[in-house]
């Protein structure tokens, strides 16, 4: 991409700049890359995302935002594979560092949200029509 191109090339000019400074050409740099998630989307009006916004409402959770990240949904989205990721339930902070932390307040309402957008998806056999396409027809 046209970031990761302009990253390695200032990492180049830093470590010509150190070698000249010092004359003694120890400096040097790899690039190696160490993960590469595809990136995708799930559009607003998907089922998937219909089924969750009605879900987190049912259960009482106000629903925060819409919001891309680095996800394990990244992988489907890519392949036009309609997908979401929901919070596990309970609060937290201070994701991926020393300081990251976890209070089970309400946890129990995380596996609620993911059962009921599993059910409104598949459907319940004389209570309600799945949400998703039969693939099989």
């Amino acid at each position: 991409t046209q970031l990761e191109e302009h990253a390695k090339a200032v990492a180049l000019e830093a470590v010509a700049e150190e070698n000249a400074r010092w004359n003694n050409g120890q400096i040097s740099v790899e690039f190696n890359l160490i993960g590469d998630r595809p990136v995708g989307n799930t559009p607003i009006k998907s089922p998937i995302v219909q089924a969750a916004a009605l879900a987190f409402d049912e259960v009482g959770v106000e629903l925060q935002e819409l919001g891309i990240s680095s996800t394990d949904s990244n992988i489907p989205m890519s392949l036009n594979i309609p997908a979401i990721t929901i919070a596990g339930g309970g609060i937290g902070g201070g994701a991926h560092s020393p300081g990251e932390w976890f209070a089970p307040i309400n946890s129990h309402e995380g596996p609620q949200i993911a059962l009921l957008i599993l059910l409104a998806l598949v459907g319940l056999e004389e209570v309600s029509s799945p949400l998703l396409e039969d693939i099989n027809e």
